[in-house]
């Protein structure tokens, strides 16, 4: 024992047991981390990276996904240590966007399949944007008005009924303001 730490716990009664880790693990490949840029704007391009470390060298199969759906698929060759692969990707709506890189390598080649998927996301900025929620069952004309002010004033109005509105609240972050127009509480 060594540092300031040791002769406070040399000089108590603590019993320190050590018990060594031993492993054999050769084959293994994992994904340590997906970067995406912090700031992006709409119509721009970036590049998602994907950070893979591997105890041997080998092959494998790298897939991004984009909200659910595969956007890239890339066969890579990867060195022992720490490989770096980046997929371009673009966006052209604002809103909400979850990624997920999985490795897939071959039979043998693998020890935990646990530790080769990575997440993350980010949140495009785009203009200003209104949901109006309307009660399927009520007037039109109570929110025409409403829509017609704020397409005066510039900004993109989506209208969806109560029934339609998406029941994650991630669904609802492109938006920077939602209008309920007489949509009963039940």
């Amino acid at each position: 024992l060594q540092g300031d730490w040791s002769s406070d716990v040399c000089s108590s009664d603590l019993s320190i047991d050590v018990l060594p880790v031993e492993y054999d693990i050769r084959n293994e490949v994992w994904l340590e981390r997906l970067e995406l840029p912090q700031f992006v704007k709409q119509g721009e391009t970036y590049e998602a990276s994907v950070l893979l470390s591997a105890l041997s060298s080998g092959k494998g199969t790298i897939r991004l996904q984009e909200n659910g759906a595969l956007i890239a698929e890339r066969e890579v060759d990867f060195e022992v240590g720490k490989n770096r692969y980046s997929f371009p990707i673009y966006l052209r709506n604002a809103g909400y966007y979850e990624y997920s890189a999985e490795v897939v390598v071959p039979p043998g080649r693998d020890t935990l399949a646990q530790n080769n998927r990575v997440l993350n996301s980010l949140f495009l900025e785009g203009q200003g944007k209104v949901l109006i929620v309307h009660d399927p069952a009520g007037d039109p004309r109570d929110r025409q008005e409403v829509v017609r002010a704020l397409q005066d004033g510039q900004r993109v109005v989506q209208i969806q009924s109560a029934y339609e509105l998406p029941r994650d609240p991630l669904g609802l972050l492109e938006f920077d303001c939602i209008l309920f127009c007489n949509v009963p509480a039940d």
